[in-house]
């Protein structure tokens, strides 16, 4: 049985392997930048407050334009 994102293998849901390479289109690249760089900046937030750990995340766009994070103790 086929599942949405793998296949099933003795009852256990397998991932594919996604092969990663650089969005052509420009308009999809910056998109999916601006969704990706929330959800980093997302998860450094939740790595800090669960394990009380300090945590700074420095990304700059392929225009070279910054954004960051850092929790209040840095």
């Amino acid at each position: 049985m086929r599942g949405h994102s793998g296949t099933y293998a003795s009852g256990t849901m397998v991932r594919r392997k996604i092969k990663i390479k650089r969005i052509e289109n420009a308009t999809t690249r910056q998109v999916t930048f601006s969704k990706r760089r929330g959800g980093l900046i997302k998860k450094a937030h939740d790595l800090s407050v669960l394990c009380d750990a300090d945590v700074a995340v420095i990304i700059f766009s392929s225009k070279g334009k910054l954004f960051h994070f850092a929790n209040p103790r840095i």
